[in-house]
């Protein structure tokens, strides 16, 4: 959070944002009951910013303070049924949706409600400014708006005569929805991290001191570079291909699908720079920015973080140097590519603390952020979103969509090229879809094509290698005695597989 409001610029608009269906039995009232319950429940959706010649501070408003009736619109959609007039009516509707966001006033959450008729399933669209949500946080908010929206329902068809005797005091315990607790608060991981930077990571700052500097001659200029010119560029990687990345690579290698991906992405990049001299200094390390869902529990004992909300990222820095001669057989999937992924498999296990430390120590910590700020920001962000489920549209509390996101022109970018990859399993199986965001004045888009394309290429070498017999093996991190190099390793791995051929 301190990382997006030192970048300064407008903050007001910078949201995430789902569609959602809703049941026929959803109407206005319903729904402005069920999204009360929600912001009275989740303290972060009461989060209130405010600034002082200090910086920045925040608070949380107390339940009540924030009345969902001013936070709902209804817009008449009985005559758009088909998903591209929807899509045209959200869009429509969507630059004066993220007008209402406004977090200095803890105005954190908008919902439109999109009316196809009476007893007719409609569309919600949930806007969320980004400072008090995450994509976790989506499924949480949606689990209990289904139950409160259901409890509501329930309530408003309940029928008085059957219960004359009932006190309106019975009646509101008997639809009072049960959920799971929220066991730690959004406000008390605030305050825990902040402690935390106080008192631990310090034995961290020398390892993130060592960050490589001078590698890329990609970088962003202030007030040239916002999202004014940010393009886009989606790729979709075939079912085949996702499926033998997401079942073989990792287990070949006993990594994680990350470090499988993140080596995709550092031969792209290396060899894209070969090509492009001019835009990225080839032969150097490739430093990125990695993000990671930050819910690292293990700072606090006895935190539960599985009901909360927020935004919970970790984002720290880190510096890839595979050393690649033969790229012929990179591309054809051979060795040269498993000796890629073990490399990039060591290089971020030696990250302390899965990095959670970093960010404590540039924003939080007063004795270490004024050094790590000298460091140049990584040109590159990297974010594997994991995997989820296609929503299906007649299907209720559903995603359908991803909204309205976007946020003000003006604010600037936090990198010049932006990777984000999710799986989403389809009726044909696992896709992995990916979007590239970059600095347009800064990369052309035929550039950033031609690294979107050496992805691809990377991605499918990589599934071609997992077919081969030599594929797999262990690094230094998988064995008890730690003195054992890699090319140890390779040796007693390839002297144990010719006995076994005799």
């Amino acid at each position: 959070m301190h990382e997006f409001l030192e970048r300064g610029g407008p903050i007001a608009e910078y949201n995430q944002s789902i569609v959602v269906a809703t049941p026929p039995s959803a109407t206005s009232e319903t729904l402005t009951c069920a999204l009360q319950a929600l912001l009275d429940r989740h303290d972060s959706l009461r989060l209130r910013l405010t600034e002082s010649p200090d910086g920045w501070d925040m608070d949380v408003l107390p339940s009540g303070a924030v009345r969902a009736a001013d936070h709902l619109t209804r817009i008449d959609a009985t005559h758009h049924t088909t998903p591209e007039t929807l899509q045209s009516l959200i869009a429509h509707h969507a630059p004066q949706a993220r007008t209402r966001l406004n977090p200095h006033r803890a105005h954190n959450l908008h919902a439109l409600y999109f009316d196809h008729g009476p007893d007719q399933p409609a569309h919600l669209v949930l806007i969320a400014h980004h400072l008090v949500i995450d994509g976790v946080s989506w499924r949480i908010l949606l689990s209990d708006l289904a139950t409160f929206h259901g409890a509501d329902a329930a309530q408003a068809t309940h029928a008085p005569e059957a219960d004359a005797a009932a006190s309106d005091a019975d009646v509101d315990a008997a639809h009072q929805p049960e959920l799971p607790a929220v066991h730690t608060h959004w406000r008390q991981w605030a305050t825990v991290l902040g402690r935390h930077a106080e008192t631990a990571h310090e034995n961290e700052a020398e390892f993130w001191s060592q960050l490589p500097t001078d590698t890329s001659s990609l970088a962003l200029t202030p007030g040239r570079d916002t999202y004014a010119t940010v393009r886009r560029h989606s790729v979709r990687l075939g079912t085949a291909v996702t499926g033998a990345l997401l079942t073989q690579a990792p287990g070949l290698y006993n990594t994680t699908i990350t470090d499988v991906l993140l080596s995709a992405f550092t031969v792209a990049v290396m060899d894209w720079r070969r090509s492009h001299p001019h835009i990225d200094r080839p032969g150097q390390p490739v430093v990125l920015d990695l993000e990671t869902h930050g819910r690292h529990e293990e700072l606090l004992p006895g935190a539960d973080l599985t009901r909360t909300t927020g935004w919970f990222t970790n984002v720290h820095p880190l510096w890839f140097r595979p050393h690649i001669t033969d790229w012929a057989d990179v591309w054809h999937g051979g060795p040269a590519l498993g000796r890629v992924v073990k490399e990039v498999k060591e290089q971020r296990g030696a990250v302390p603390e899965h990095g959670i430390g970093y960010g404590l120590l540039r924003y939080l910590s007063p004795r270490t952020a004024p050094r790590l700020a000298q460091q140049p920001a990584p040109p590159y962000a990297f974010n594997y979103l994991g995997r989820v489920a296609s929503g299906a549209d007649d299907v209720p509390w559903s995603i359908t969509g991803s909204g309205v996101a976007g946020t003000h022109p003006d604010t600037p970018l936090s990198h010049p090229v932006s990777l984000s990859a999710v799986t989403l399993d389809t009726d044909n199986g696992p896709e992995l879809h990916t979007a590239w965001s970059y600095a347009s004045d800064l990369i052309g888009d035929e550039e950033i094509e031609q690294l979107a394309a050496n992805w691809t290429r990377a991605l499918e070498a990589l599934a071609a290698h997992t077919r081969r017999e030599d594929a797999g093996g262990l690094t230094p991190s998988d064995i008890t005695y730690s003195g054992l190099g890699q090319a140890e390793i390779d040796d007693f791995e390839a002297e144990f597989a010719l006995e076994e051929d005799f």
